[in-house]
C-alpha cells in the first residue's frame, strides 16, 4: 500500500503505510522503504525551506530598491513578505520599521523596532543592535521635534 500512495504522491499516507506495515510484520525490505520515504521527504522539506529563504532575500532586496525609489508602502509590503518566511529576522524587521516611519506610522515603527532588537539580542549580533537602537533612537528625535 505504501508503495502504491508513493506512486500517487501521497507521502505522508505513505509513511503510515509503511509504518502500519512494519507494526504488523517486522521487515528489513520496509523498513528500508520507510527510510527512504523519511528521507526524501526531509530532503524536499529542506529544499522548501531554502526556496523560501532565498525568496526571503530577494524580497528583502526589492524592499531595499522600493525604499530608495520612496516607494514606501510598497517597500513594507516587501519586508513584509520576506518576514512571513522569516519572522525573526532582525534586518528584514529593521527596514520594514523604517518604512512604516517613513509613512508615519510611528507605532508600527516602534513594534517592529523592538522586535527586531530582540531579534538582535537572541542572535548575539552586536553591531545590528547598536544599529536598530541607533535607528530607534532617531525616531524618538524625529517624533519629538515634529510634535514640538
Amino acid at each position: 500500500k505504501g508503495e502504491v500512495l508513493l506512486e500517487m504522491g501521497q507521502d505522508d499516507g505513505a509513511e503510515r503505510a509503511f509504518e502500519r506495515s512494519l507494526e504488523l510484520h517486522d521487515s528489513a525490505e520496509v523498513k528500508e522503504a520507510l527510510e527512504t520515504q523519511r528521507g526524501e521527504r526531509k530532503a524536499r522539506e529542506e529544499q522548501a525551506k531554502q526556496s523560501l529563504l532565498l525568496e526571503a532575500s530577494l524580497d528583502k532586496e526589492r524592499g531595499t530598491e522600493l525604499f530608495k525609489a520612496r516607494k514606501y508602502t510598497q517597500a513594507v509590503e516587501a519586508f513584509s513578505r520576506a518576514l512571513a518566511a522569516e519572522p525573526r529576522n532582525p534586518v528584514y524587521l529593521m527596514n520594514r520599521a523604517v518604512a512604516h516611519l517613513e509613512l508615519s506610522r510611528s507605532m508600527l515603527a516602534a513594534k517592529d523596532f523592538d522586535d527586531s532588537i530582540a531579534a538582535a539580542r537572541e542572535g548575539g549580533d552586536r553591531d545590528l543592535l547598536v544599529k536598530v537602537l541607533g535607528k530607534k533612537g532617531r525616531m524618538w528625535e524625529r517624533l519629538a521635534a515634529v510634535r514640538g
